[in-house]
C-alpha cells in the first residue's frame, strides 16, 4: 500500500539515512535521477554517481543540505537553480523532513522534491511580460488609464497627469466625467457604456484642464476581458489640441472669407438654400441684398492692395454691426457682398435695411492719414416674387444692381425687362467675340522654380488679350464675361492647344523638358468630352502626356462624384493635376485625399502678407504641412520678395512662381530663360 501510494505521487520522494545512503524511492525519483530498481539501495550518493544516467548535477546537490537538517533537527524546504549536463536550467523546490526515533533522535530523512522548472520560466516570463507592460505605459506620451465598471479611475500613468493637471490622488476613483465640457459628456458616456458591451471605440471630446484650458483629446475605450467577461475598461487619450485647432482653421477658412470673416461664396449659398427651405414650409418672404462698393477699383489702383484689404475688413465691420442677428451677410469676393433677410414683411421693411447701410457706409473711412467716402449699389430680389430658387434670387440681385449703378441710386428692386449689362459691358463682348475670331489673344508663361534645386521645372500657361486699338486689356475684365457668355470654353481649349504645341517646340529645340500647367475653367470641367478634348490635343501636338499639368480650382469639385469621376478620366491619360488657389473656397479635406491631385498652389492672397501677417503665414505653413502629409507638393503663387522665399523654403514649399522670378512672358522671352534656366 505504501508503495501504491509513494509510486502514485508526481514528485520525487525517497528516505535516506544519517549516512546519506538511500533507503527507498518512489518510481518518480528513480526516473529522475536515472537510477535503476536494484541499483540504489545502501548506498550514498557519491556511491551512485557511477549508476546515475542522467541529471548528475541535481542527484549530487540534493544531499548537500541533509547536514544542516540532521543538526537542527528541523523540517527545511530549499529551492535551488541546477543546470543539467545539456545546459539547460532546473529548478527544484525540495522539503527534507526528519523521521525520529522513540528516544527522540532522528533516523533518517523524507526527502520530497518537486520539478518547479516550467513554474519559474512562467513567473519569469510574467515578471518580463508585466515590466514590459509598465514600461510601455509609464513611458508612453499618451495618457494611458484604467476604468472600473462605474467609469471610475482605477489606475493611470504619469501621462494622464500632465494631459489633465491633476494628481493621481485626485483621480483615483472618480469617473472623468466632470473634466469633460458638458456638450460633449452624453456622448462620451455612450461610448464609455458600448465598450462595457465588450465592444472598443474611439472618440474625440474636450477636456477641462485642471488650469481651466481646454484640452482635445482622440480617446480610445477598449473593453477588458476576462473568462469572457467584461470587468473594466481600458482608456487611452492622445492630446489632439494642435492638430484640432489646425484643421479648425481649415474648415474655417473653407467657409469663410479669410479677409474679413465673413461667411463665403460657398457657406452663403448653404444657407440661403436652407432659408428656401424654412420660406417654402412657413410660406414667409425674404429678400436677398446684392452690393457692389462704386469706385472701389480707383483705391486699389491708387492706393495698392493692401490698402484696399484694410478698406474692406473696415466695410465688412459696419456692416456687420449694422444688422440684425438673424441676417446673414456674405463676401462673394473683390468688393461684392451679399445680405440674406429672413422672414420680412415687404418692401418697406427690406427698404429701412438698405437706407441703413447707406447710412453706415456714409460715414468716411479713415485709414493711413486719409479719408474715403464710400458707397454701394445695391440690387435686391424678393422670395417668392423675384424667384423660388437660390440661383435665379441670385441672379435677379445681381442684375437689379447693375441696374441701380447705371442709375446712380443707393437701391434697386429687381423688376421684369431690366437689362443686367451696361453698355460697356455690352461693347465688351462684342470685341471678345470678335477678338477670338480675329485671333487678337496670345499665351504669355510664367516660370515655375523648384525651391531646392533652383531649377525652371515648369510653366503656368496664361491667356492674353492684346486689342488692336486698347492695347493689353486685363483678364480681370473679360475672363469673367467669357465664362458668363460661354465663350471660356472655346477660349481655354485654345490656350490648350497652343500650350500643347510650344511645349513640344521647345523640347524638339533641345531645351530641358518642363510640365507646361494649363487652367480649366468651371464650363470646360463640367463638359462631357473633356477628356477626349485633352487626349485629342495631345494626339494631335505630339506632346507625351506627362508634360501636361491640368489646374482646376476647389469650386470645381464640390459635386464630388462628379468631380472624382472626370479626374479620374483625365488621370488615365497620364496628365499630371493641380489644385490651384488653394485655400480660397471650399473643400472637404476628407473628399480631397480622395481625388487623384498631384500639387496644391497656395493662393497669392496667403503669400502676399507672410512676412507680416500671422494669419496667413499660417495659412500657408498649414497648406505646405498638409500637403506633405497628403503626400502631394505645394507651390506658391505670388512671390515677390527674397523675404517670402526665405519663409517658404523654411516651410518645406516645394516649388514657387510669382515676380520675384519672373512675370508672365511671351514665348520668345520663356524660353531664353529656359535655355539659360535664370530668373529676369
Amino acid at each position: 500500500m505504501m508503495r501504491t501510494i509513494m509510486d502514485s505521487i508526481p514528485d520525487f520522494v525517497c528516505f535516506r539515512d544519517r549516512e546519506g545512503r538511500w533507503l527507498a524511492a518512489n518510481s518518480f525519483a528513480l526516473r529522475f535521477f536515472g537510477l535503476g530498481t536494484t541499483t540504489y539501495q545502501g548506498k550514498t550518493a557519491e556511491e551512485l554517481t557511477s549508476f546515475v544516467t542522467c541529471n548528475l548535477d541535481v542527484f549530487m546537490n540534493c544531499t548537500q543540505s541533509d547536514k544542516e537538517v540532521w543538526a537542527t533537527g528541523k523540517m527545511m524546504r530549499i529551492e535551488q537553480e541546477l543546470r543539467l549536463p545539456n545546459g539547460h536550467p532546473v529548478f527544484l523546490d525540495t522539503v527534507k523532513v526528519p523521521v525520529y526515533k522513540e528516544d527522540g533522535q532522528p533516523k533518517e530523512l523524507i526527502v520530497i522534491g518537486r520539478d518547479v522548472t516550467m513554474h519559474k520560466q512562467a513567473e519569469r516570463l510574467l515578471k518580463e511580460s508585466e515590466q514590459r507592460y509598465r514600461s510601455l505605459v509609464e513611458y508612453n506620451a499618451d495618457a494611458v488609464f484604467t476604468h472600473d465598471l462605474a467609469g471610475r479611475f482605477m489606475s493611470m500613468n504619469k501621462a494622464t497627469e500632465g494631459m489633465t493637471g491633476y494628481f493621481e490622488e485626485e483621480l483615483l476613483y472618480h469617473t472623468p466625467f466632470r473634466m469633460i465640457l458638458p456638450e460633449d459628456r452624453v456622448r462620451a458616456q455612450a461610448h464609455f457604456e458600448r465598450a462595457k458591451e465588450g465592444k472598443a471605440q474611439n472618440y474625440d471630446v474636450t477636456i477641462v484642464h485642471k488650469s481651466g484650458r481646454h484640452v482635445h483629446v482622440n480617446v480610445a475605450n477598449i473593453p477588458i476581458i476576462v473568462d469572457e467577461e467584461v470587468v473594466g475598461v481600458y482608456g487611452i487619450a492622445k492630446d489632439i489640441t494642435e492638430r484640432s485647432m489646425a484643421e479648425k482653421r481649415v474648415a474655417y477658412m473653407a467657409y469663410h472669407d479669410e479677409l474679413t470673416g465673413l461667411i463665403n461664396r460657398r457657406f452663403y449659398k448653404q444657407k440661403l438654400q436652407e432659408a428656401l427651405c424654412e420660406a417654402e414650409v412657413n410660406e414667409s418672404r425674404m429678400a436677398i441684398l446684392f452690393m457692389d462698393m462704386d469706385r472701389f477699383k480707383n483705391v486699389n489702383d491708387s492706393m495698392g492692395h493692401a490698402f484696399g484689404d484694410e478698406l474692406l475688413r473696415m466695410i465688412a465691420d459696419r456692416l456687420r454691426f449694422c444688422l440684425e442677428e438673424h441676417h446673414v451677410l456674405a463676401r462673394l469676393g473683390g468688393d461684392e457682398f451679399t445680405l440674406l433677410c429672413r422672414d420680412v414683411q415687404d418692401e418697406q421693411e427690406v427698404s429701412e435695411i438698405a437706407n441703413r447701410i447707406a447710412m453706415v457706409l456714409d460715414d468716411p473711412f479713415k485709414l493711413n492719414g486719409f479719408e474715403f467716402h464710400m458707397t454701394a449699389s445695391m440690387g435686391i430680389s424678393m422670395y417668392p416674387r423675384d424667384g423660388q430658387d437660390s440661383e435665379t434670387l441670385m441672379r435677379h440681385a445681381d442684375i437689379a444692381m447693375y441696374h441701380a449703378k447705371s442709375q446712380g441710386v443707393s437701391y434697386q428692386y429687381y423688376r421684369p425687362g431690366m437689362n443686367r449689362k451696361s453698355h460697356d459691358s455690352w461693347l465688351l463682348e462684342r470685341e471678345l467675340r470678335k477678338g477670338l475670331e480675329r485671333e487678337e489673344f496670345t499665351v504669355y508663361y510664367q516660370p515655375q522654380m523648384n525651391i531646392a534645386t533652383g531649377k525652371i521645372i515648369g510653366a503656368e500657361a496664361l491667356i492674353r488679350w492684346i486689342h488692336p486699338e486698347k492695347g493689353f486689356i486685363s483678364p480681370g475684365e473679360f475672363i469673367p464675361l467669357a465664362e458668363e457668355i460661354g465663350l471660356i470654353v472655346p477660349l481655354g481649349n485654345w490656350v490648350l492647344d497652343k500650350a500643347c504645341k510650344q511645349n513640344k517646340l521647345w523640347q524638339e529645340a533641345g531645351l530641358p523638358p518642363i510640365k507646361v500647367g494649363v487652367n480649366l475653367s468651371f464650363r470646360q470641367f463640367v463638359q462631357q468630352d473633356l477628356a477626349r478634348t485633352v487626349a485629342d490635343t495631345l494626339q494631335s501636338t505630339g506632346l507625351d502626356s506627362s508634360y501636361l499639368d491640368l489646374e482646376i480650382t476647389e469650386s470645381m469639385t464640390m459635386e464630388v462624384e462628379r468631380a472624382m469621376e472626370v479626374l479620374a478620366q483625365l488621370r488615365s491619360l497620364g496628365v499630371s493635376i493641380s489644385m490651384d488657389d488653394f485655400g480660397t473656397g471650399y473643400s472637404s479635406l476628407t473628399h480631397l485625399t480622395k481625388f487623384p491631385i498631384d500639387k496644391l498652389k497656395i493662393d497669392q492672397s496667403f503669400i502676399r502678407n507672410i512676412t507680416d501677417g500671422a494669419n496667413d503665414a499660417a495659412i500657408a505653413a498649414t497648406i505646405v504641412t498638409m500637403a506633405k502629409n497628403l503626400k502631394l507638393r505645394a507651390i506658391a503663387e505670388g512671390v515677390e520678395t527674397d523675404d517670402q522665399l526665405q519663409f517658404l523654403q523654411q516651410c518645406g514649399c516645394d516649388e514657387i512662381q510669382g515676380y520675384w522670378l519672373s512675370p508672365p512672358v511671351p514665348a520668345e522671352k520663356f524660353e531664353q530663360i529656359l535655355a539659360s534656366n535664370s530668373c529676369v
